[in-house]
């Protein structure tokens, strides 16, 4: 018998497209070919997503491969790319729906 349901948040929940993003805060394709590759593709980006780093050492690990001319566009898709994550349509319904159903809902 089902007792919980886990839920994933992007994609599932929320809106997530690290190009919107990115175009939010690049000022050129560089940038965000650059800051896509190092930041949302690296490997920090996993580890941050775990819980097991800091959004600080997010950056640093990203910075270190990011051009430093790209660093203010960098820092601002660190501190700033859940600005763009958007509720999908019935998300928060159904979630209500499963919780009074009975079921534990996780995310």
């Amino acid at each position: 018998m089902i007792k919980n349901i886990i839920l994933d948040m992007g994609n599932v929940l929320i809106e997530y497209d690290p190009i919107v993003q990115l175009k939010a805060f690049c000022k050129s394709e560089k940038a965000v070919e650059i800051i896509d590759r190092e930041l949302f593709r690296g490997p920090e980006w996993v580890e941050r997503d775990l819980g097991n780093i800091t959004v600080q050492q997010l950056y640093d690990g990203a910075a270190a491969r990011v051009p430093e001319e790209y660093h203010e566009e960098l820092k601002a898709c660190v501190n700033g790319w859940q600005e763009y994550m958007l509720p999908l349509n019935g998300a928060k319904e159904f979630c209500e729906y499963i919780k009074n159903k009975g079921y534990g809902v996780y995310i």
